[in-house]
């Protein structure tokens, strides 16, 4: 987890509280996560943006 967390700039509890949903992630964390993960825009959606796939129809089909 330490290597994860270097190389977004955050400090391990950081991390966590942002894993767990009690902060969020900064755009620029979560550009670096996609590139990182190589997630597609899909992915990028399904994981940071669920809500408001949900709460605005935008979601397209499989499980949120």
């Amino acid at each position: 987890m330490r290597h994860g967390c270097k190389r977004l700039g955050l400090s391990s509890d950081g991390l966590k509280r942002k894993l767990m949903g009690q902060t969020d992630f900064k755009l620029g964390e979560v550009a670096l996560l996609a590139k990182l993960l190589n997630l597609s825009d899909h992915d990028l959606l399904r994981i940071f943006f669920w809500k408001v796939h949900v709460d605005f129809g935008i979601y397209t089909g499989g499980e949120t």
